[in-house]
């Protein structure tokens, strides 16, 4: 039984599910306690939060976890290339690329904001005086709070989407043709190593791992159906301001933000590349009655497989 491909697969993906699911328990764990360090800068002093919460982090590479599990999956991706010739990783192996099923070259990703959260401390680490690290540092900790008044949408979360509009359902419409879709960023190639905290190069085939895990996933929309969000309970006297980070493929059409019946938000624009936030104001006339209904869409004959709207956070900020 052993021997048998078919068994050898249920293996390797149960022990490499069992391997992700400790890791992200983990580092999921690490990350918390990292950014309990950041809280107490006020108290230790911005520096040493810093180097604490980065020591922290580190364990992950350092001090790793479930590696009885971890070697049990690379045996099997061995097991597999000598049965069929499974070729699992781009550099054991001869795989085209890890976007194309090499998964075994990226067993080892970061399951937390590790590299945002390194990147940013290194960031306020540079400023010159003690408030204003201290003020950086609790702009770290706070990036999703949209203030007082304001909404939140990790849109690529299916338990943080409360303003996600599914007109049809997936009961309906499995194929996502008129319905909005869960979307993952993807590793365009290359090799993600556990040797060193800087095996993954800003300019590397995994740079979307620079950025806040919420931008790792996203949904989005196809074949020039509109993403649609809609707000109920504002205050018809306050102006509002929206923020929004597009995902996804990076070729393709301009994206239109619309409110309402025909209020012009935004004209049509390319999504940035690098992956930004983008922000408008929301016209008075478009809140006056508590309910806002937002929705982005790509020009007419500009649809197809590749002509989507992919975003994965939205800000509704009250001004």
């Amino acid at each position: 039984m052993l021997r048998n491909w078919r068994f050898q697969q249920a293996l390797y993906r149960a022990y490499y599910d069992g391997y992700v699911h400790d890791r992200l328990v983990y580092e999921s764990g690490l990350e918390q306690q990292a950014k309990q360090c950041l809280r107490d800068a006020p108290r230790l002093g911005s520096e040493v939060a810093i180097e604490e919460a980065r020591r922290i982090l580190d364990q992950a590479v350092t001090k790793p976890v479930a590696e009885d599990l971890r070697a049990r999956v690379f045996a099997l991706a061995e097991s597999l290339y000598q049965s069929i010739g499974m070729q699992l990783s781009v550099d054991r192996y001869a795989a085209l690329a890890v976007s194309r099923g090499a998964n075994l070259d990226s067993i080892d990703c970061p399951l937390n904001e590790r590299f945002w959260l390194e990147r940013s401390m290194e960031e306020a680490r540079q400023i010159g005086t003690e408030p204003s690290r201290l003020a950086a540092l609790d702009k770290i900790l706070n990036r999703t709070n949209p203030g007082p008044g304001g909404f939140y949408d990790d849109l690529g979360n299916v338990s943080m989407q409360p303003h996600l509009v599914d007109p049809v359902g997936y009961d309906a419409d499995p194929g996502g043709f008129r319905s909005p879709r869960s979307g993952w960023e993807a590793f365009d190639g290359g090799f993600i190593g556990r040797s060193s905290i800087d095996a993954i190069r800003p300019d590397g085939p995994a740079r979307f791992l620079q950025n806040p895990k919420a931008w790792w996933d996203y949904v989005e929309t196809q074949y020039e159906t509109p993403l649609v969000l809609r707000y109920e309970h504002l205050d018809p006297q306050a102006q509002y301001r929206v923020r929004v980070v597009f995902a996804g493929r990076f070729h393709t059409p301009r994206v239109q933000l619309v409110a309402n019946d025909g209020i012009v938000v935004s004209p049509p624009i390319e999504k940035p590349v690098p992956t930004q936030p983008v922000e408008f104001d929301i016209p008075a006339e478009a809140t006056k009655t508590g309910v806002l209904t937002l929705r982005w869409s790509i020009e007419a004959g500009a649809g197809g497989f590749n002509g989507s709207v992919g975003i994965a956070e939205v800000f509704l900020m009250r001004k």
